[in-house]
């Protein structure tokens, strides 16, 4: 049993979990190999695609001229996407095309692979038209990180509900490009989908609230779902001393410290200035802010950087009083099941997946309410202590049990399959 994972990147969000289900996999015997645009580590079976099935600039040449030819736009990056996108309205998510000039489907682990697992594969990396047609006698296996698998292209569609008919009208685009950009996006993936196995394809969501948007989509709404969080190792994300976390990080000892983090801090809808002025209402000068994720200033916290590692990253976890996600909207992420593995509690706004995993070991606070982010902070800050620690940890050993997942997953590989 041959396993492929697909996946843009091995960094952000989905990147990182499709990475570590891989490395878990191995660790658990089964055959599995990563293929991305971002990594290669042959020794733990993870490959670039430019590696393994180099194209000379002729091939990408022909290959490009060919797509031009026959689609209106080959891809995100495209000058003909760019156009389209050009003056799209402020306060969106990326919005992706299903075109890419990689044909990824010609490289050999995809051709020798029994099981294709899909994961985040927007940004260029997979052309549907050819892609989805080459695999459909395979088995497959799609982990869903956002609602883009079933939109005319955006990640997160907010309080816009086109994808259960029709991805007219797009509110993300211009008005001009919008009448018929999306729609044709969709429609291009529905006709594509609808060849797939219902017996050799599974859809998997790491949230129940994905879930359920995935079952109302035209897209998706006949396909078998099944809802698995994504496994963190909590062998890698434990609890350590606080004031030996802030030591090796050179953090103040005896500040409260709030922890922020995001691939990228100036993300508008991550919510870092919401962030921001809440720490300012507080008027606390034992109070701080840290922040980890690519950024050009740092004015208003202290920097950590990226962390490109999970030993750092746990560090950082456990030197905070208490990890803040102020998002507008995400899935099921990663960094939450991360703070609660380390004892450290969760201030989060109640959007999408987040009030599954944020019970009591967090509060819940409504998104972009300043007030309502200052009062759950207030009340997380005045509570501490190592007995507070192990209980986050505990209930999060059993709510976020990895052993569980993997085994989830492996099942579902072999009904799949056989």
């Amino acid at each position: 049993m041959k396993i492929l994972h697909l996946t843009s990147s091995h960094t952000g969000g989905a990147g990182i979990a499709a990475l570590r289900l891989h490395k878990m996999l191995l660790i658990y015997g089964v055959q599995s190999s990563f293929l991305s645009k971002t990594l290669h580590d042959i020794e733990n079976s993870c490959f670039k695609i430019d590696n393994v099935y180099p194209a000379t600039s002729r091939i990408k040449t022909i290959y490009r001229n060919v797509l031009e030819r026959a689609t209106p736009y080959s891809g995100s990056n495209s000058k003909k996407s760019l156009q389209l996108l050009k003056n799209k309205p402020k306060g969106f998510e990326l919005f992706t095309f299903p075109y890419s000039n990689l044909f990824v489907e010609e490289c050999s682990l995809v051709k020798e692979a029994d099981i294709i697992h899909l994961h985040w594969i927007a940004d260029d990396f997979i052309n549907y038209k050819t892609f989805f047609p080459s695999i459909k006698n395979k088995a497959i296996v799609w982990t869903f990180h956002d609602m883009n698998p079933f939109t005319g292209g955006c990640h997160h569609a907010d309080s816009c509900i086109n994808y259960r008919s029709e991805c007219k009208n797009c509110p993300q685009l211009p008005e001009k490009s919008a009448i018929e950009t999306a729609y044709i996006n969709q429609e291009i993936k529905r006709s594509l989908y609808n060849n797939l196995s219902h017996e050799k394809f599974r859809i998997v969501t790491p949230s129940i609230w994905l879930k359920n948007l995935s079952l109302t989509s035209v897209c998706f709404k006949s396909f078998p779902h099944q809802q698995i969080p994504n496994p963190v190792e909590s062998k890698t994300f434990t609890c350590m001393s606080q004031s030996d976390a802030r030591q090796k990080l050179n953090l103040p000892i005896n500040k409260k410290i709030i922890l922020f983090v995001a691939h990228n801090i100036e993300n508008i809808r991550k919510g870092i200035q919401l962030l921001v002025n809440a720490v300012k209402l507080l008027n606390n000068p034992d109070i701080i802010l840290c922040a980890a994720g690519t950024s050009s200033e740092s004015s208003n916290w202290i920097n950590l950087g990226y962390i490109n590692t999970d030993e750092k990253m746990m560090l950082a976890y456990n030197a905070a009083d208490v990890f803040v996600l102020p998002s507008m909207a995400e899935n099921y992420p990663n960094t939450i099941i991360e703070s609660l593995l380390c004892g450290t509690p969760v201030v989060a706004s109640a959007t999408g997946g987040i009030p599954e995993q944020v019970t009591d070991n967090g509060i819940l606070f409504h998104p972009g309410d300043e007030l309502s982010l200052v009062n759950a902070l207030q009340t997380v800050l005045q509570k501490n202590g190592t007995e507070i620690k192990s209980e986050i940890r505990k209930s999060a050993l059993n709510t976020f049990n990895e052993e569980d997942a993997i085994n989830k997953y492996i099942e579902i590989y072999k009904e799949v399959s056989a």
